[in-house]
């Protein structure tokens, strides 16, 4: 059963936490032409776009997503790994990188936590959970595809929490996603992204397991937090 949908406000440490864990350009927008083939031509300038990247536009099939196999900024053309369904002239497509997740740890805070965006990396580990054996988690996130609203997005590997005998119990206010080294950023500098449930979960009494899965999208700077126990 769901428990919980936390929505995650950012806090910021140098950068916004999404953007360096998925690490990823801005989306390119490019006009052309489709002709209900794989090759789209008439292309205007293709600085940014790479193979790999997902597109979207008139005409673009979504499910699965269409990505880029080829580029050609000399004939102006790119090739897609399979046709659009209609043939479109001058019309906009849109190029977004596929997001490449840094690796990011999982904690759980205490609910005698209130985060805010002034919440230091320090305040949440004086508060972090010490239930019989809790230990933060490494994330592994799953190849990502498309939402609903054609944006990218990325789901983590489901972890486990789980109280091993019950001698010592805590009442999770939320968790918070932390980074060590981002490209660019001092490896000294750790950001934070943290989920505040609205109703603490209880981990109190032996073999008490909460699992969650961290949901994360782009370009937009949103997440989730799916949790169940």
């Amino acid at each position: 059963m769901v428990d919980a949908i936390a929505g995650a406000p950012t806090k910021e440490g140098n950068v916004q936490l999404l953007q360096e864990l998925l690490a990823y350009p801005p989306a390119v927008v490019v006009n052309g032409d489709s002709h209900t083939t794989t090759t789209l031509d008439g292309m205007g300038a293709l600085d940014g776009v790479s193979i790999g990247d997902i597109v979207t536009g008139s005409g673009v099939v979504t499910s699965p997503p269409t990505t880029v196999v080829a580029v050609s900024e000399t004939a102006h053309t790119v090739t897609l790994s399979q046709a659009t369904s209609t043939t479109v002239a001058n019309t906009d497509f849109t190029f977004t990188p596929v997001p490449s997740p840094l690796p990011t740890t999982l904690h759980l805070f205490k609910d005698t936590l209130s985060p805010t965006l002034d919440t230091t990396e320090a305040d949440f580990e004086a508060e972090e959970c010490d239930f019989s054996g809790y230990a933060a988690v490494d994330l592994d996130y799953g190849s990502p595809g498309l939402d609903s609203g054609g944006n990218g997005v990325s789901f983590a590997t489901r972890v486990e929490f789980q109280n091993s005998t019950g001698v010592v119990g805590n009442s999770v206010g939320g968790a918070w996603l932390s980074v060590d080294a981002v490209p660019g950023v001092s490896p000294t500098v750790k950001s934070i992204r943290y989920f505040k449930f609205l109703v603490p979960i209880p981990m109190s009494v032996a073999l008490a397991t909460l699992g969650a899965v961290v949901v994360l999208n782009t370009p937009q700077l949103n997440g989730k937090m799916i949790f169940d126990n």
